[in-house]
């Protein structure tokens, strides 16, 4: 496992978050099981102050497909883990709950308020 430090912390990488895992994502959120990640993604830890209750990771990943013709491509992500230092963040995410509650958001609540405002008429985005 990698060690980072950013916001006076030091933040482990857990060992899953690697290539084959971004290879296994990227293969269900685009539904193309030809992705193949180009290995070496670099992780580095979010901006200063933007970890609150978490640890963040940015990371670029670039892969290749044939539905691109084997194109090479790539995709800017974040990803947001538990904390596993002792402390505060650790004891915030103990349980699962508010990761839970977070992701409910993410999959049910805000795609209803988005179908709402369509059916009035407002186009409203969100990044998946």
């Amino acid at each position: 496992m990698a060690e980072h430090s950013t916001d006076n912390f030091s933040h482990q990488v857990p060992a899953w978050l690697n290539d084959q895992f971004f290879e296994e994502i990227l293969r269900k959120a685009e539904n193309d099981p030809t992705i193949q990640v180009v290995p070496g993604c670099e992780l580095r830890p979010a901006t200063q102050g933007d970890h609150y209750g978490s640890v963040m990771f940015r990371t670029a990943v670039r892969y290749q497909s044939k539905r691109a013709n084997g194109g090479e491509q790539e995709i800017h992500l974040i990803v947001k883990t538990q904390s596993t230092a002792e402390g505060y963040k650790k004891e915030v995410s103990k349980g699962g709950s508010l990761f839970s509650k977070e992701i409910y958001m993410y999959t049910e609540v805000l795609p209803a308020v988005v179908k709402v405002l369509g059916d009035v008429g407002e186009d409203f985005e969100v990044a998946r």
